[in-house]
């Protein structure tokens, strides 16, 4: 599928993309943080970007219609990867914390060199539509997921006064 966009469009639409994770890691989590706790900051990023993935599938090659389908998914990946941080955090005992954050980042690198080759293989094998429609299967599973997991590393919403 082509979008017919020039180089200097698709810089813009990273540049989209990036306003949106600022402005929602930037605020968004800001305020959310002070209402719940890290758990359920990142069950809501996971359960909101699915079923923007499953649109996008079928709005290409609409920009609009994309753009349109892509701003979830971007609030949605700001709201899970601090959080997903914070819990990582919040899991170790004080003396493997740096630890704890290095494995997590580490995981985070490996997707980020992972992910657009497994996204690619999907695109050029099975097509556009089902590239999105398995990452939306992957999130929503991820989602589904997390319910088996302890809450021991739930954190508390930080109230008034008790962090900047």
């Amino acid at each position: 599928i082509d979008f017919g966009l020039a180089p200097e469009y698709i810089g813009l639409v990273f540049l989209y993309v990036g306003v949106v994770l600022v402005l929602g890691q930037g605020g968004l989590v800001r305020v959310l943080t002070r209402k719940m706790c890290s758990r359920s900051i990142a069950l809501i990023g996971l359960l909101v970007m699915p079923l923007p993935l499953y649109l996008f599938a079928y709005t290409a090659p609409s920009v609009s219609l994309s753009l349109l389908a892509l701003f979830p998914v971007a609030i949605g990946a700001s709201l899970v990867n601090p959080a997903l941080t914070g819990l990582a955090s919040l899991s170790a005992p004080p003396d493997r914390q740096g630890l704890a954050l290095g494995v997590m980042r580490s995981a985070g690198s490996l997707g980020r060199a992972v992910g657009p080759l497994l996204g690619a293989y999907l695109y050029w094998m099975l097509g556009i539509a089902s590239a999105y429609l398995i990452l939306a299967g992957i999130l929503l599973a991820l989602f589904l997921f997390s319910f088996t997991l302890s809450g021991r590393a739930e954190s508390a919403p930080v109230t008034q006064g008790s962090a900047s």
